[in-house]
């Protein structure tokens, strides 16, 4: 059986206004753990924080491995400013909760990428920078990114329907709310999305 086909993640680079998203490297442990280390963090994502930075390795690891077998110019990347890594931002394939044990099979033991539908957009901080625009700075340079460079008809956002700030960044970077879901993850969550520019304007274009 032939080996997966992976892209150069580890060159991917992209510009925000004040810092550059790129490959996670397992040297960014440490400054990880500050990040998914924090109970205030986790709250919205998984529920369980990083218990050490064994832990926090093995999960850098699994990124690095996941973002590898994507499609090209998709993953996860850690958002450094200034040399110091302050958060995450994300353009992936979302997992269905129709399939969500392959997706965990995926993520601990490797393999192709499962099925999926859409690609989403998403970003993480260390709570010592949230309220600084930062959230709405990544997520603009990734739309802008998939709907130019990646050519990309629809991505979408989900989020914990408790975590009212992700809320509005979404809506700040022109997302609709598309209502609760079931559809993601295996759990609830609230949807926004948003189509390509190009797409939306031909919608509305008429004689």
């Amino acid at each position: 059986m032939n080996s997966p086909i992976r892209w150069n993640y580890a060159n991917f680079q992209l510009k925000t206004a004040r810092g550059t998203l790129r490959a996670w490297r397992e040297e960014d442990t440490d400054q990880a753990f500050i990040i998914y280390g924090d109970p205030v963090v986790a709250r919205y994502l998984s529920g369980t924080p990083e218990e050490s930075l064994e832990s926090m390795r093995d999960s850098i690891r699994r990124s690095i491995r996941m973002s590898e077998a994507y499609p090209e110019g998709m993953g996860s990347f850690a958002l450094e400013i200034e040399d110091e890594v302050v958060g995450c931002g994300m353009l992936k394939p979302i997992p269905l909760t129709e399939n969500w044990d392959d997706w965990k099979r995926f993520r601990f033991e490797g393999g192709p990428v499962p099925a999926y539908e859409e690609i989403e957009v998403g970003w993480h901080l260390r709570p010592t920078h949230w309220g600084q625009g930062l959230a709405t700075e990544v997520g603009s340079a990734l739309l802008d990114y998939g709907f130019g460079k990646l050519g990309l008809p629809e991505i979408i956002a989900v989020m914990n329907p408790e975590n009212v700030a992700s809320h509005r960044v979404a809506e700040r970077l022109g997302m609709v709310p598309s209502g609760p879901s079931g559809r993601y993850y295996d759990t609830d969550v609230v949807e926004f999305r948003k189509k390509h520019p190009i797409a939306c304007n031909l919608a509305s274009f008429s004689l």
